[in-house]
């Protein structure tokens, strides 16, 4: 043992003389430092008669947390307790006052950062908000200068010519308005559910129930809960009016409010309605319950991809999406059915056209409900038939994808039926549209089986072509001379299939499939196109917008976080009882859509029974009344 300490001793010698020497020099350091410090004490540059910098005692603080926690961590680990240890009732103390200079330190951080980006850069920017409020010191200069002025004027100008100058500031009057700028969304939408709880515990009926179910008094009244409150409100104007003998103005919406509570609607009101109670279910009030109205839709900022560069002068395009049609043929088509059924769709159609007036209209495919079957003649009347009913006006496109229920499904399609329809509609397998600068590329989902055949090839090599056009004006990959497009737009997709999903459970929308389907597993490349052709879809053209159909319900899905699919609604009442369309606004960077449900068949019908029976009953009593007449002239 003494052999091994007097090895280590002449070993570690050399390195306790070094360490030794460091101590000395920091000791020499911190009584330099303590020095200069009392120092400038005694000269009196450091003084704290005016209070210390809150930026000083913020980091004092913080350093004094920061040495105790230290210590505290220090105790834990080498095992001595905590407990009643002066060092927690600092940190505690430390941390409130830490705690109350927060909402300090955040109004000032603004400040802050502007006097560190200051002393960084040498100067401001003249466009810094700071720099347009008012300067207090510029308005006491003015006002000096002002008075030195007036002063010399009174000595040359006379009496006469001597303007009205007091110099006195007068502060612009504005209105109280009580802010509400430290107030977040999340607040805001908790004082407004709160004030829709005080009202629903207002109402009739949950006043009722309090003072059916609850101990309190019951208090005996003749009139509602709204003529109370309306009574109140008229004794305490009475009462302001008497002892300030003075007369209030009564509004037009106060004696509208009066007259409105003598109507027997109103008296009866609280019988047939219990208010809106779902705030107190922790829903979102009566303003969530609110329709939206069928029109274009506006074009929010706060979406739109400001890496698009285009002409902003032009106007967005306005189109009008719809889809299975299904116009009856001879096979399955009774005749009332087709008239009643295309009477529909002509007048719901040509009633929106005038309302709207799109720029473009896209029908999505299944336009017939027997293209696969029908004879060249027949085919040709389908088509008539079609542009009679979907007639547009002059200067709006109508652009139609193919179906399956046009030329059948994949195996069943013939270049015969193919070419028949293409030729018909201009309506190819892929089909690249420009306008006004927005790029839709239409697809036949059917030849989207990706198995070379004389319908797929070709609309894979298409759809590459639009790959490469779009990469090219992005900047992405080899340029041909010719194949960069205008300016660079995600294009919007538009088919017939939806992409694949496997079924229509999470869909939830008005027009949204029934119960007993919506659980039913879609089969790929007969309900939806297949998992390989929609990832072949995403990766090629990577579109910001897809508009489907096929399922004749209404759907809302998002590919990779920000791919939009919608499928819309069959636009026949045979195929759906609430049918719908959809309008849609678009630029080259942004768009915003809202759908447009048609009345339900039961109310055209409805409609219809009972305009039907009030004409019988007119016809009943027109006959009846001229009868009677007869009868006199045969008497006299």
């Amino acid at each position: 043992m003494v052999q091994a300490l007097e090895e280590i001793i002449p070993r570690d010698i050399p390195r306790a003389f070094q360490l030794l020497k460091e101590m000395n020099e920091s000791v020499q350091q911190v009584t330099q430092l303590v020095d200069n410090m009392l120092a400038r004490v005694k000269r009196g540059e450091v003084s704290t008669d005016n209070g210390l910098s809150f930026l000083e005692v913020k980091y004092h603080m913080l350093l004094s947390y920061l040495i105790n926690l230290t210590y505290v961590v220090l105790r834990k680990c080498s095992g001595e307790k905590i407990e009643d240890d002066p060092a927690i009732d600092r940190l505690v103390e430390i941390r409130t006052v830490l705690e109350k200079m927060r909402p300090i330190d955040h109004k000032l951080k603004y400040q802050i950062d502007k006097l560190v980006k200051t002393a960084i850069t040498g100067s401001t920017n003249s466009q810094d908000p700071s720099n347009f409020r008012a300067n207090p010191a510029n308005m006491i200069s003015k006002l000096v200068e002002e008075e030195v002025s007036e002063s010399g004027s009174e000595q040359e100008e006379p009496t006469g010519a001597k303007q009205d100058r007091t110099g006195v500031y007068v502060p612009p009057k504005l209105a109280a308005v009580h802010y509400d700028g430290d107030e977040n969304k999340t607040d805001r939408q908790q004082r407004i559910l709160e004030r829709a709880k005080k009202r629903a515990l207002n109402t009739s009926m949950i006043q009722e129930l309090r003072e059916e179910y609850l101990d309190t008094p019951m208090e005996i009244t003749h009139e509602s809960s709204k003529r109370a409150v309306l009574s109140h409100q008229r004794r305490e104007r009475e009462e302001y009016e008497e002892n300030y003998f003075t007369r209030l103005p009564l509004t037009k919406q106060d004696r509208h409010k009066s007259r409105r509570m003598t109507t027997l609607g109103t008296l009866g009101q609280e019988l047939t309605q219990f208010g809106d109670l779902r705030a107190l279910e922790g829903g979102a009030g009566p303003s969530a319950s609110k329709k939206r109205k069928c029109w274009w839709p506006q074009l929010d900022p706060g979406k739109a991809d400001n890496t698009i560069h285009f002409n902003r002068d032009v106007q967005p395009v306005r189109a009008l999406l719809l889809a299975d049609t299904h116009l009856l043929g001879s096979r399955n088509g009774h005749w009332f059915d087709k008239l009643r059924r295309e009477w529909q769709m002509y007048r719901a159609f040509q009633t929106a056209m005038a309302i709207h007036k799109p720029d473009v209209v896209f029908v999505l495919g299944d336009l017939f409900d027997e293209g696969l079957w029908c004879s060249e003649k027949e085919f040709k009347y389908y088509v008539q038939r079609f542009h009679d009913l979907f007639a547009v006006p002059e200067g709006t496109e109508l652009y139609v994808v193919v179906g399956n229920h046009d030329v059948g499904f994949h195996y069943g399609i013939s270049p015969y039926l193919q070419e028949r329809f293409s030729s018909a509609f201009s309506a190819p397998s892929v089909k690249f549209v420009t306008i006004k600068g927005n790029y839709f590329v239409l697809i036949n989902s059917m030849a989207m089986e990706g198995d070379g055949c004389f319908l797929c090839r070709p609309a894979e090599l298409q759809l590459q072509k639009i790959s490469r056009q779009l990469k090219c004006t992005k900047g992405v990959g080899k340029c041909v001379k010719g194949m960069e497009l205008e300016h660079y737009s995600r294009p919007i997709l538009l088919q017939h299939f939806p992409m694949y999903r496997e079924s229509d459970a999470d869909c939830h929308e008005p027009d949204q499939a029934p119960e007993d389907l919506k659980t039913q597993k879609f089969r790929e490349r007969w309900e939806c196109l297949s998992r390989e052709s929609s990832e072949v879809l995403f990766d090629e053209l990577k579109p910001r917008l897809i508009v489907t159909g096929h399922t004749h319900h209404g759907c809302n899905r998002i590919h990779r976080k920000d791919i939009h699919e919608w499928t819309i609604s069959s636009f026949s009442w045979r195929n759906k009882d609430n049918p719908s369309f959809m309008l849609v606004v678009v630029s080259p960077n942004n768009y915003a859509l809202s759908k447009c449900y048609m009345p339900q068949e039961s109310t055209v019908i409805t409609t219809y029974m009972v305009g039907a029976a009030i004409i019988l009953i007119w016809v009943m009593l027109t006959y009846r009344r001229l009868c009677r007449r007869s009868r006199l002239f045969k008497k006299k």
